[in-house]
């Protein structure tokens, strides 16, 4: 601690009056200012570091420090809406701030000093009409419903479940099989998804099969027992219908490019020739006397005369 020797001695003893003669001189040279101190010596033991007072503020403006007068430096309130309709309200909780009565207390509010409505019970906020142009705030005991489990909630709820039972399993080393969830409410259904991708890919692979079967493999055995048959009917049927198979081959192998973009082209194939092959039907017979001999044979009947004798001779056995 910074230590002042003071040498007061010195300092009186260098006190000094200018004297004169006379008493109304020396009365003259001290009113004129005519003293003279000898210099006053301080002494420190290490030099003082200078001191900062801090700047106190008392009054940020000229009501800051408060008014006489209430009201005048008041906070201001937020008025407005603070739970609008459908919005759960907790006992106690400020639905609207307001001046005046333009929102009307309904039923289970309550209404301030200030014409605050508040809330009553835990429920939900509702506004309803009251007059031609105000409206009242009531607040209704909130009943819980049954959730949709084929709401976004509850779907993404699954989603998020699903997503940390993986992770875990990830981390343990096991392997978790998902579950799909379906929004249908029978609880009974046997059949799952799987089983129809089954059911689906076996339907497949039928009409995969079905197709050669129909086209190839069974006409194939019906033009051998024609062949060896007596009757010529069954030679016809035949011969027509590989005439129309064979149109029908060069019909893909043209519009393949627009073919590969209809998927039910092969379903409605089978179909046709089911219809050209099944004896019942002798559809073959019917698009060749119809279609075929009229707009080839009819038409270039020079060059395919011998077909129409070999017909006639047919008809004439009959």
């Amino acid at each position: 601690m910074a230590t002042l020797t003071f040498n007061l001695a010195s300092a009186f003893r260098g006190l000094s009056l200018n004297s004169s003669s006379s008493s109304s001189s020396s009365s003259s040279s001290f009113l004129t200012g005519g003293l003279t101190f000898a210099p006053l010596n301080l002494r420190c033991g290490r030099p003082l570091s200078p001191i900062f007072t801090p700047l106190t503020i008392e009054s940020a403006h000229k009501k800051g420090a408060g008014s006489t007068k209430n009201g005048r430096d008041s906070r201001g309130k937020r008025l407005g809406v603070k739970i609008y309709g459908d919005q759960v309200a907790q006992p106690g909780a400020i639905i609207i701030r307001q001046r005046g009565t333009k929102f009307h207390p309904g039923k289970n509010v309550g209404l301030g000093r200030d014409h605050t409505i508040f809330s009553l019970i835990d429920g939900l906020v509702k506004f309803e009409k009251f007059g031609p142009d105000k409206k009242k705030v009531s607040v209704y005991p909130r009943i819980l419903q049954p959730e949709n489990p084929n709401s976004f909630k509850a779907r993404r709820r699954e989603y998020f479940r699903l997503q940390r039972e993986r992770k875990k399993a990830r981390k343990d080393g096991t392997v978790v099989t998902p579950q799909l969830v379906l929004a249908s409410g029978e609880e009974d259904s046997q059949s799952t998804p799987r089983e129809m991708s089954k059911l689906w890919t076996f339907l497949y692979q039928l009409s995969s099969l079905a197709g050669p079967c129909l086209m190839l493999i069974y006409p194939l055995i019906a033009s051998i027992k024609a062949i060896e048959s007596q009757s010529k009917l069954d030679d016809e049927q035949w011969l027509a219908y590989w005439i129309l198979y064979s149109f029908l081959t060069l019909f893909e192998m043209v519009a393949e490019p627009i073919l590969y973009w209809l998927p039910i082209w092969y379903p409605i194939k089978v179909v046709l020739a089911a219809w050209l092959v099944l004896p019942h039907f002798r559809g073959a017979s019917f698009i060749y006397e119809k279609f075929v001999r009229e707009h080839l044979i009819m038409k270039h009947g020079p060059k395919v005369g011998y077909l129409i004798g070999h017909k006639g001779m047919m008809e004439d056995e009959d």
